[in-house]
């Protein structure tokens, strides 16, 4: 994992990484000669592996040239620097909790298409109205004292996501908690019980997911599905962001390439 961030980490600050710009950095550890294109060809495989994991509007691989790059029409190069910070712990307080929420927000809108919506419910437990978002938003019948609830037990959510299909009732909702950094495995999926039989009377079950900075192996993403909801990794998050643009989106890459500059 650490072998990762530090690959991708290269990637990024790169404008591109060549077969024969990874030899020139290997041949200084005086290798022989088939030592050393063992090396080369294991380098090679592992920025590969993880360019093949990201869509084409993330990186490039020129494979006549071997040349790998990120995409010319990449955006999110922040909220992905993020991530990998988040992964060495360099993102740890309130602040940096809410900025990855907002990142997760907006990659699950863009998942969700046209005319989807979201609420940050998380950090402002004590202002939020589960009793007015079913009314103003979801068009969902809030159980009683809802709110008493929310405000009372431990809801474990941090963004409630929606999409309608028409105006009748019933549409697509996506309850998610977010965790950044490493000891995401210790963190408790969203309390989907508290959810459907104390706040909300969901007209169809909502989806609930958990979106982490890591990145996860296909084997790693069904085991943690089955636990923890829907998974968004880093690759997801960034893959959906990476031609993404708003002014919340612009915001947010002022905020963390400002937090970045005083790593």
């Amino acid at each position: 994992m650490s072998e990762d961030v530090e690959l991708e980490k290269k990637l990024l600050n790169n404008e591109d990484i060549s077969k024969e710009s990874l030899r020139n950095e290997l041949t200084s550890h005086d290798d022989e000669s088939d030592v050393l294109e063992n090396k080369l060809n294991d380098s090679i495989k592992k920025y590969k592996e993880i360019v093949e994991l990201y869509n084409a509007e993330v990186f490039e691989f020129d494979e006549e040239n071997e040349i790998f790059k990120i995409s010319d029409n990449f955006k999110a190069k922040n909220e992905y620097l993020y991530c990998l910070y988040c992964m060495e712990n360099k993102f740890r307080n309130n602040e940096d909790t809410l900025l990855f929420e907002k990142i997760t927000a907006e990659a699950i809108k863009k998942y969700l298409g046209k005319n989807s919506q979201y609420k940050l419910i998380d950090n402002q437990q004590d202002q939020v109205s589960i009793e007015e978002i079913c009314q103003k938003d979801l068009s969902e019948q809030a159980q009683n004292n809802a709110d008493e609830k929310f405000r009372n037990d431990n809801p474990r959510c941090d963004i409630i996501s929606w999409k309608k299909i028409d105006n009748r009732k019933g549409k697509l909702i996506i309850l998610t908690q977010c965790k950044s950094g490493k000891k995401w495995k210790d963190g408790d999926p969203v309390n989907l019980r508290l959810w459907t039989e104390s706040l909300i009377n969901f007209t169809s079950p909502p989806i609930i997911a958990y979106a982490i900075t890591d990145l996860l192996s296909d084997e790693e993403i069904t085991r943690y599905s089955k636990e923890k909801g829907l998974i968004f990794d880093r690759v997801r998050i960034i893959s959906l962001l990476a031609d993404a643009s708003n002014c919340i989106l612009s915001n947010l890459r002022n905020k963390i390439e400002s937090k970045i500059k005083n790593l």
